[in-house]
């Protein structure tokens, strides 16, 4: 086997081992982003999010040193696309959630968080809605309706 035959085979490892890396990472990351609940703070949605930053990065070097820079580029913007869409509802989540005030921060056994937990603002709205059609079926009584 020639110098340059082998020089090819140990890149196609190193190639196949950073793929695999990177895999792993990036299927991490998207259990991570797919149950956004299981996130205890922002700190955590940030090392999330540098951990999507560090996939990325691996998959582009990946792809010049292999030559091809478009390679994998159609599972990147699937990526970005889906971290943005995240940040997007996870704010949507918790400016809700801060209307509600001291409740949404408020753990089940009773200790005061320092965010809010977006898994209390389902409940939360659930509740507001409830009390509402209640108020409505109220005031329809009232009108007798």
């Amino acid at each position: 086997m020639s110098e340059q035959q082998q020089e090819t085979i140990e890149q196609e490892k190193a190639d196949n081992a950073a793929k695999e890396r990177c895999r792993v990472s990036i299927e991490v990351l998207m259990e991570l982003l797919a149950h956004p609940a299981e996130f205890v703070s922002d700190e955590d949605f940030r090392v999330a999010t540098a951990a999507k930053r560090d996939a990325d990065a691996l998959s582009h070097a990946i792809c010049l040193l292999r030559g091809d820079p478009d390679q994998g580029n159609a599972w990147e913007l699937i990526a970005r696309q889906y971290a943005r869409d995240f940040g997007f509802y996870r704010e949507l989540v918790t400016t809700i959630g801060k209307e509600f005030g001291i409740e949404a921060y408020t753990s089940d056994d009773g200790s005061v968080q320092d965010h809010v937990l977006a898994l209390k603002v389902p409940e939360l709205v659930a509740a507001l809605m409830a009390e509402v059609k209640m108020r409505r079926a109220d005031q329809r009584a009232e009108l007798g309706e």
